[in-house]
């Protein structure tokens, strides 16, 4: 997603850390909504479970189990998820002495091996909860660890490996999410057969093509609702939705509220 180069020693451990509070797993509720103000320290933030939708400046990030994201300072993280799969994630801030330039951009990285991450995560939070000496040093060991499987996943993809046709398709949904995408349609776009791409992209982007087209619109619908006097009808047919309750129950169904609830709630 993101250049790697100003990441690199924080990755590698070549960076003296120090953490900011307890990491924690967070189970979040249905409710859920990410929106803090801009962060003073770094944020390792991993998704065990569950899947969601997270702001970056380029279009929504699909989230499921497995995406790691680091944060800088400065950044103001917002996502929500699907209260019908609600997210687990890993958390831990930490403060970074750098030199050079440091990272202004959000590092993206999926994680394949989720189970080994998670183990990783839940040793972290029990040893900040415990009350041995070295529980400190411990919880920073296995941060790093985390931060180091991130480095090594990103080399055995290429720093700029990217599934092209892939990425043809997710900029062509994020550029006209009100069009009446089907799976044959994206296939056909990528060159692949329907199994061939529904494979890929879910394996690229963490959710089915059309899971994606739905968070897409989501995401649209949500800056519309906040920034703009649009009526949610006219928001649901600028978005391609021809039945409003439709729209509204889909709405819901992510955000865990209904599209007037939510404006409300952002004014």
């Amino acid at each position: 997603m993101y250049t790697i180069d100003a990441f690199q020693s924080i990755l590698l451990g070549d960076t003296p850390l120090s953490l900011n509070g307890e990491p924690h797993v967070y189970r979040c509720s249905p409710e859920w909504r990410w929106d803090v103000p801009p962060l003073r320290d770094f944020d390792l933030w991993c998704v065990l479970d569950g899947v969601g939708t997270f702001a970056l400046p380029s279009g929504p990030l699909a989230l499921a189990a497995g995406v790691c994201l680091v944060i800088p300072p400065g950044c103001r993280p917002s996502a929500v998820h699907d209260p019908a799969r609600p997210l687990t994630v890993f958390a831990a801030h930490f403060n970074a002495t750098q030199h050079g330039r440091a990272p202004t951009e959000i590092l993206v990285q999926a994680v394949r091996d989720v189970p080994f991450l998670a183990a990783l995560a839940h040793r972290c939070e029990q040893a900040s909860r415990s009350r041995r000496a070295t529980a400190n040093r411990e919880c920073l060991s296995l941060v790093r660890e985390v931060l180091l499987l991130i480095a090594s996943e990103r080399d055995a993809n290429g720093s700029d490996a990217v599934d092209e046709e892939i990425a043809d398709v997710v900029d062509a949904v994020r550029a006209d999410p009100s069009h009446r995408w089907a799976i044959e349609e994206m296939a056909q776009r990528a060159f692949l057969s329907r199994s061939q791409f529904s494979r890929r992209f879910e394996r690229a982007m963490g959710l089915s093509p059309m899971e994606f087209v739905i968070a897409v619109r989501l995401d649209v619908a949500c800056r519309l609702l906040i920034e703009t006097r649009l009526s949610v009808s006219v928001i649901a047919l600028r978005l391609g939705y021809e039945n409003g309750h439709y729209f509204s129950r889909q709405f819901h169904a992510r955000c865990g509220k209904s599209p007037s609830a939510f404006r409300s709630a952002g004014m």
